[in-house]
């Protein structure tokens, strides 16, 4: 179990890192990218709507994947 303070404000670079390994797949936002990145064990949903006018999320389904966005629409 992680640290409340860690899940809040982590930001070491190692984090973002596509090559980082976890025990489990961590999907995430408060650090906006331009399209949702997706690694093996990271998911990053934050594509600034406050700026940028997309909102991105992630649909899991029988353990499938799949990404939206306001602006496939």
């Amino acid at each position: 179990m992680q640290e409340k303070e860690t899940m809040l404000w982590t930001r070491e670079k190692s984090f973002f890192s596509p090559k980082m390994t976890y025990s489990k797949i961590i999907v995430h936002g408060h650090t906006p990218v331009e399209k949702v990145e997706h690694y093996p064990f990271r998911i990053n949903l934050d594509t600034g709507s406050f700026y940028s006018g997309k909102l991105s999320c992630l649909k899991i389904e029988n353990g499938k994947l799949s990404f939206l966005d306001t602006l496939n629409y």
